[in-house]
């Protein structure tokens, strides 16, 4: 709009850095999804993500105190949630990025087992309470 309205110089500079800079960064968008990765390999919770800086972060799993489930606006739309994996060791938490929704719950329920289970809607398998005193 302002090229129309002051000089025809902003609207040539507005298409040539949309030519440039889209090629760019879908570019990115397709290393930062190709970088994407996590696994539970033994006593460790492996987590990968970056693009122009990757990092691989490698969490034993007894180390785990809680876990930080979010969700942006476009994560919801596409099924995707982020889990932290809240430590008092590091920086206090380590992401697994963009993990479906179901995918991500399961990861955090089978690195922690009971940890997150009570709080999973439709955790049939959770730990039934005792209300009533048995007598021997």
């Amino acid at each position: 709009m302002l090229g129309l309205l002051l000089t025809p110089v902003l609207l040539h500079v507005a298409w040539i850095s949309a030519l440039v800079l889209v090629p760019v960064a879908v570019a990115l968008a397709l290393d930062a999804y190709r970088a994407l990765g996590h696994a539970l390999t033994g006593a460790y919770l492996v987590a990968r993500s970056g693009t122009v800086r990757r990092s691989t972060v490698a969490l034993q799993r007894r180390g785990i105190v809680g876990w930080t489930v979010r969700q942006s606006v476009f994560q919801r739309r596409a099924g995707l949630v982020t889990v932290l994996a809240t430590t008092a060791a590091g920086t206090g938490a380590y992401a697994v990025r963009d993990a479906g929704q179901a995918d991500g719950l399961a990861l955090a329920d089978a690195a922690v087992p009971d940890l997150l289970r009570p709080f999973l809607l439709g955790a049939d398998d959770a730990p039934a309470r005792v209300t009533e005193h048995q007598r021997p």
